[in-house]
């Protein structure tokens, strides 16, 4: 898998995506910046071995692939009229 990276488990150290937050102590949540100021993205996966799957596809490896950071962007992205820039 390109650009991917798997792990039994990620540290926070591990993590180079700027809207990670930290990880639920339950072990099978991430929570992240949300799209909308003041919000907060909370992704509950089935199993710690999910969730560290998709942590090596997104928070620790490329990133701008995870559509949290997308939709987060946006934020950040958005005009004066609050239309999104491409």
């Amino acid at each position: 898998m390109s650009g991917s990276r798997y792990k039994e488990s990620w540290r926070a150290a591990d993590v180079q995506c700027p809207f990670f937050l930290g990880e639920s102590a339950k072990g099978k949540e991430i929570v992240c910046e949300g799209f909308i100021s003041g919000m907060k993205v909370k992704m509950h996966f089935s199993s710690t071995a999910a969730k560290n799957k998709h942590m090596g596809h997104c928070c620790v490896g490329p990133y701008i692939n995870c559509p949290i950071y997308q939709s987060t962007m946006g934020k950040y992205n958005a005009g004066a009229d609050g239309a999104i820039q491409k």
